[in-house]
């Protein structure tokens, strides 16, 4: 992310608790963590780590600051696109206003190894949670295209105390042409690139298998998010579910459905 100034953080007290991973398998992969916080805010972060459970900025993350007068490109990014600013006033309608006009957008970005524990992540979710505390009006999640006003964002994120990853990824479907067979849908994710793990990908649901496949999918969203990998080929062993179904790696980083690599899982043959 070119341009901006780096704001200096300040972490006081004594450090927060970690967030362990406890199925965690090492990987190649980095996670990419993003948001994109508007308001007006501090020149310096001085944040309480027990307050905001923040040790401060990760190796890897940098906390940048845009202003709407003199970094248009980097601040109107996402405000002026046509899918996040529908989004906005969608989710928050009563910000829209205030978040178009705000003077500022720290944007909170970077990549970091995959690693036993979240607190990387632990520490950018108390960092957002201090800029709410100091003159954000709302926060984007770009990889979710989630919008957040402060409730919403505690509500959410920062108060279960931990890194639950049902709230950090999005599962979203759409209708899907199958020929001429009956109506299908198709479900995936976004958003398990926070956890420098695949996103997932299943095509051709049939209707009664809605409910069972979005079970599935949050099941394969935490068992990923706290550390585990998904071996070529598994297979997916569900009651709710038809035997056979396997789970097979697809796609780079710069797919626009993902922007992340994912895991096909095809029905049987």
């Amino acid at each position: 992310m070119a341009g901006g100034c780096q704001r200096a953080t300040k972490p006081l007290g004594a450090p927060p608790p970690s967030w362990p991973r406890q199925f965690f398998e090492p990987s190649d992969d980095k996670a990419l963590v993003w948001y994109q916080i508007y308001g007006h805010f501090p020149d310096a972060i001085e944040i309480s780590q027990s307050a905001y459970r923040c040790s401060g900025v990760p190796t890897g993350i940098s906390v940048g600051n845009h202003t709407q007068a003199g970094d248009g490109e980097d601040w109107t990014s996402f405000v002026k696109h046509p899918l996040s600013a529908a989004r906005l006033h969608d989710q928050l309608p009563k910000f829209a206003q205030a978040v178009e006009t705000a003077p500022d957008c720290t944007i909170i970005r970077g990549e970091v190894p995959d690693s036993a524990t979240l607190d990387y992540l632990r520490d950018v979710v108390g960092l957002v949670t201090w800029f709410f505390d100091h003159g954000a009006v709302a926060v984007l999640d770009p990889q979710t295209l989630t919008w957040y006003d402060r409730e919403k964002w505690r509500r959410e994120v920062f108060e279960p105390n931990g890194p639950v990853p049902r709230q950090q990824v999005v599962i979203l479907f759409s209708d899907e042409a199958d020929g001429a067979s009956a109506k299908s849908f198709w479900y995936h994710t976004r958003g398990m690139r926070k956890f420098a793990r695949p996103d997932l990908s299943i095509h051709h649901v049939p209707p009664q298998y809605q409910t069972a496949v979005v079970d599935m999918l949050n099941r394969l969203i935490e068992a990923q998010a706290f550390g585990g990998l998904v071996p070529e080929g598994q297979l997916i062993q569900m009651q709710s579910l038809p035997p056979g179904m396997t789970c097979h790696h697809a796609g780079d980083l710069n797919d626009p459905d993902f922007n992340n690599t994912h895991i096909e899982i095809q029905w049987p043959r």
